[in-house]
């Protein structure tokens, strides 16, 4: 039941250390009552007139840190620490949202 997968908090910055790059963190919560397995993450930029930019789709194993047994799915109520680093997709890109697959 992805409507029940909930972002509760994001964050989009520029890379501490690496040039041309982004810092993405994110927290999320499956809200369902029940455990469900962690879902496709599309991640998509558009500029200030909600043209698209650049879109890109991060699988649980790129955007789960190696702590997290995927395969177990994710817990009720339990909120998931989300970390990636991608390519800046540029000064257009004003706007960011995330979507579940």
């Amino acid at each position: 039941d992805l409507s029940a997968i909930k972002l509760v908090e994001r964050d989009v910055r520029s890379h501490p250390e690496q040039s041309n790059a982004l810092k993405i963190t994110a927290t999320m919560v499956n809200e369902a009552t029940f455990t469900q397995p962690y879902p496709v993450m599309r991640l998509s930029f558009t500029d200030m007139n909600d043209d698209l930019v650049a879109e890109r789709t991060f699988e649980p194993d790129e955007y789960l840190g190696d702590d997290i047994d995927i395969g177990k799915g994710m817990e009720p109520g339990v909120p998931v620490q989300v970390g990636l680093s991608i390519v800046d997709p540029g000064r257009e890109a004003v706007n960011f949202e995330f979507h579940f697959q």
